[in-house]
């Protein structure tokens, strides 16, 4: 075997050769003769199965969805799974086939036209982003000049919408930017222009071809507007919904709140403080009947150095400039080397010269003290092993003493500079927790941020993004390790260099010495709810048979400790405040109340509106409300009543109606805006329109 093995290895081998090319060969051409993927059949469409829907057209539907998703997310939530310019809602298990149902629905409805029309679109749709475009761009420019605003913006999103109020002139600057003007596009526009035109590149697409998925898209949203529009209200519902949303009244009003009745409640007793805390202890602020919680959010305990940038200034103010070693004389050099920056005589730029020379001096002083700091904070580090950015603290690591560093940035800066600067100061936040209202609170360093590439991290963003509070956190900090290398920094130049020394995570107060003064103030509120409840009826006789401002007199101050040294103002009547049946709930108590205000309004409503109301019975204009929510009970007059008259009504009905309606479908039914106007359009509801029948698997061509 071996010997012919031998002898004909040659001729083996081009034999081997050419079945390995005909192999090769056949392969494709065997493949050819399979049944193209993209042909399977997925359903079928119509009487009788008029039409096939083939695995091809369901997955260019899917590729469609999500340009779509990817083109419309500035104008609203449009990633995976949530509704396309909030209101087209897909069935995220076949979103592919949902969405190539509902355009062939509005399709046949007529609402689907060229390309053009979806080319068309991007002016309108460019035009819902330039207000909010224009408000962040306040926004930023304010947080460059102020970076604690960051982390009240975050808190507070609703402010944004505020700011054009604070500065309108570089409001409607932003607006002309964003928007445009005298038919030249605007930022907007031009942002979403190049967002279709990379996307489409990104796909493979002509511009043609992409714009008709938006005309798709644009017809879907005629076709569930037209939807949510459709229903016509009787008389008797339109006339209850206009009178809800355009009666209004005037009220004089008080507001009585529990804490003002201290006196009567007394001290309570650490067993009562106790009992209290106990109850309350695992509820969230803000939740049950009367808001009471004692849930605590994120906070820490920290310490932190500060380099005063105005003391460094004032120490370099008193320092001589002395002269060189070769005798000459430092100021003489600078004017003389730069004659550029100073043309006069040296007499005449001898004050320039000077403090471009300090100015010099404070900024190697900063610079000597930071490496001061680093250095020493490194000192403590550099054994450690690290986890990426983090060190991994060994049982016998210390945390550094800011009290040494900052005795060793003082005499470094003496030895190096010959400047005398104040030992920088250093403070230590031990004894208590601080969440992020305090810490933003705190003087100096609550204004200051650090920076970390283009990003700027507010203070309380910073020492809450440490890794044991989140996980995800990209800045690197730990618990423990001073924050050497990136200090914060206010708007004066003072740096701050903080170390976290430990941190609790969201949850309930470990005890009643935590949260000792809140839990007082809320059992003495409290209290002084239920006392005031019991009182509402002898309230309700006072203010009918006298006057508010008899009942107020009533009442001391509130038992708080006076702010700025002010005494705390005395309970008075508050004349003439507007109400309507459905308030903003942002409003005070009680004017924030649904149920105050409807109590109001159903007051009000049982006026003549002919007669002037104080014409009218006391006792039928007198509300006496509890506001549990605010621990506190409200005794109001109605003074002025203005029911919707019929010109505001046909203009209600005409333009209003239908959001009004919809939200108290939204609110009624629980549901959202997306679901009610996708109701007719589930794909299992299209699937019926459109009599959809499975594929039989036995007969796939």
């Amino acid at each position: 075997m071996t010997k012919f093995l031998r002898k004909y290895n040659k001729v083996l081998l081009v034999f081997a050769g050419v079945f390995l090319m005909v192999g090769f060969l056949v392969g494709p051409a065997i493949q050819q003769f399979a049944p193209n993927p993209g042909k399977r059949t997925v359903g079928y469409i119509g009487p009788n199965k008029a039409r096939r829907v083939t695995a091809l057209d369901v997955g260019l539907a899917q590729v469609e969805v999500q340009l779509l998703q990817r083109f419309t997310s500035p104008m609203g939530n449009a990633d995976r799974g949530q509704p396309i310019l909030n209101f087209v809602s897909l069935d995220p298990d076949q979103e592919g086939l949902h969405w190539y149902l509902l355009t062939e629905e509005a399709r046949r409805a007529g609402l689907v036209a060229s390309s053009l029309d979806g080319a068309q679109w991007i002016p309108d749709l460019a035009g819902t982003l330039v207000e909010p475009m224009a408000r962040q761009a306040l926004a930023f420019e304010m947080i460059q000049q102020s970076p604690g605003l960051a982390s009240l913006f975050q808190q507070n999103p609703g402010l944004i919408n505020q700011l054009p109020q604070f500065n309108p002139q570089r409001y409607q600057e932003l607006l002309i930017e964003f928007g445009g003007q005298g038919g030249q596009p605007g930022v907007a526009e031009l942002q979403l222009r190049q967002r279709r035109e990379q996307l489409a590149a990104s796909a493979g697409m002509t511009l043609e071809q992409f714009d008709e998925a938006v005309t798709k898209l644009r017809g879907v949203m005629r076709l569930v507007t037209i939807n949510l529009g459709a229903p016509a209200f009787s008389d008797r519902r339109s006339t209850a919904f206009a009178r809800e949303f355009g009666d209004s009244a005037e009220l004089d009003y008080l507001f009585i709140t529990g804490s003002r009745l201290a006196a009567e409640v007394g001290e309570p007793t650490p067993e009562q403080l106790q009992a209290h805390f106990q109850r309350f202890r695992d509820a969230e602020p803000g939740s049950g009947e009367n808001g009471i919680g004692y849930i605590q959010p994120p906070r820490a305990r920290l310490s932190w150095l500060t380099l005063d940038r105005p003391a460094i200034v004032a120490a370099v103010e008193q320092w001589t400039i002395p002269t060189s070693a070769d005798g000459t004389d430092p100021r003489v050099e600078r004017w003389s080397s730069n004659r550029m920056i100073y043309p006069g005589t040296f007499t005449q730029e001898q004050a320039n010269v000077e403090r471009d020379l300090r100015s010099s001096k404070v900024a190697e002083i900063m610079d000597l003290a930071r490496r001061t700091i680093l250095q020493r904070a490194h000192e403590g580090t550099r054994a450690l092993e690290r986890e990426g950015p983090y060190y991994v603290l060994t049982p016998t690591y210390q945390r550094p003493s800011l009290e040494s560093i900052a005795a060793a940035v003082a005499g470094a800066v003496l030895d190096q500079t010959g400047v005398a600067i104040p030992q920088p100061a250093v403070t230590i936040l031990s004894s208590g927790w601080q969440t992020r209202d305090q810490l933003q609170a705190l003087p100096a360093i609550g204004r200051s941020a650090m920076r970390q590439g283009a990003s700027i991290i507010p203070f309380p963003d910073a020492v809450l993004g440490v890794r044991e509070l989140n996980e995800e956190s990209t800045l690197g900090l730990q618990v423990g390790v001073l924050a050497a290398d990136r200090p914060l920094e206010d708007s004066a130049g003072s740096q701050y260099f903080h170390v976290v020394l430990d941190v609790r995570d969201t949850g309930p107060a470990e005890s009643i010495d935590e949260v000792t003064d809140q839990v007082r103030a809320d059992y003495v509120a409290l209290r002084g709810y239920e006392l005031l409840t019991a009182r509402m009826d002898d309230l309700r006789r006072q203010a009918v048979e006298g006057d508010l401002a008899s009942i107020a007199a009533q009442f001391p101050p509130e038992n708080a400790a006076p702010e700025n040294n002010e005494p705390a103002a005395p309970l008075a009547v508050q004349p003439g405040v507007p109400v309507r049946e459905l308030p903003n709930p942002s409003f005070p108590p009680p004017l924030g109340d649904e149920a105050f205000c409807r109590a109001a309004m159903a007051a009000a409503r049982t006026l003549d509106p002919t007669i002037p109301a104080p014409d009218q019975p006391v006792g039928q204009r007198t509300i006496v409300q509890a506001i549990p929510g605010a621990m506190g009970v409200a005794v109001a007059r109605v003074v002025w009543f203005a029911p919707i008259t019929q010109e505001q009504y046909r203009g209600f009905a005409a333009g209003g109606m239908f959001n009004t309606v919809l939200r108290e479908w939204t609110e009624r039914a629980d549901v959202s805006g997306p679901d009610l106007a996708m109701t007719a359009y589930t794909l299992d509801d299209l699937k019926a329109r459109w009599n959809w029948v499975e594929p039989d698997a036995s007969h796939q061509p």
